[in-house]
């Protein structure tokens, strides 16, 4: 048997209930018919979630600066919409867009929602921008760390936000 119809067979057990999946691969030419499986995309998901479990993060994308990324640390002194904010620098107000992400805008369903749930994570507190980029409008494209290490970026993915 190669390799490809033996990992075809191992997601199929996978997919099945434990009795079944014991059967099937114990005797892989078991009509299809007797396998009683559920769909494979939750178990496709669950295994490619795995090594994000794992990993030192708490998501997909890391929130361990790159070692040559700029960073900055200041207050939040404005919030433009859900995943544009203003961050004090240097005695100014630095535009930054979160990195990777993209929340609705303000005339859109859940814009204000976003905006809203971006003011209570960070408004007024002091955070650290992790710069990426600059985008065509001269902000800073970046990841925004909260005091308490989490990442704005990620909050608002995990809110169903952007």
């Amino acid at each position: 048997m190669n390799g490809v119809r033996q990992f075809d067979m191992l997601l199929e057990a996978l997919c099945a209930p434990p009795r079944l999946a014991a059967r099937m691969l114990r005797y892989p030419s078991m009509p299809a018919y007797l396998r009683h499986r559920l769909p494979l995309a939750p178990v496709l998901v669950i295994l490619c979630s795995i090594p994000a479990i794992l990993s030192r993060g708490h998501g997909f994308i890391s929130t361990v600066p790159d070692a040559g990324a700029a960073s900055y640390t200041g207050k939040v002194v404005g919030i433009t919409d859900g995943d544009t904010l203003k961050v004090m620098h240097a005695g100014e107000p630095q535009r930054v867009r979160l990195w990777g992400i993209d929340c609705p805008e303000s005339h859109q369903a859940f814009g204000t929602r976003a905006k809203q749930s971006t003011s209570h994570l960070a408004f007024g507190r002091e955070v650290k921008a992790v710069v990426r980029d600059t985008d065509r409008y001269g902000r800073t494209v970046g990841e925004v760390i909260l005091p308490d290490g989490r990442s704005l970026n990620h909050e608002l993915v995990r809110a169903g936000l952007a």
